[in-house]
């Protein structure tokens, strides 16, 4: 784990070169999200499906 501003250097340096990156935060999760609601359980694993599909990977 590291600092959320450290992560955001991470994010700002990835979004200069031609490689996709997408974020997302979610208050009071933990890392590997220990403390998430259900909802963002259910979001992270929707918004992993479709990154998978978009990328060519079959998700069953």
């Amino acid at each position: 784990m590291v600092k959320f501003s450290e992560f955001e250097k991470f994010r700002d340096a990835i979004q200069k070169t031609k490689n996709g990156f997408t974020s997302r935060s979610y208050a009071g999760a933990g890392h590997f999200f220990r403390g998430s609601s259900q909802k963002d359980l259910d979001e992270r694993r929707r918004l992993t499906d479709e990154f998978l599909l978009k990328n060519g990977f079959k998700v069953e």
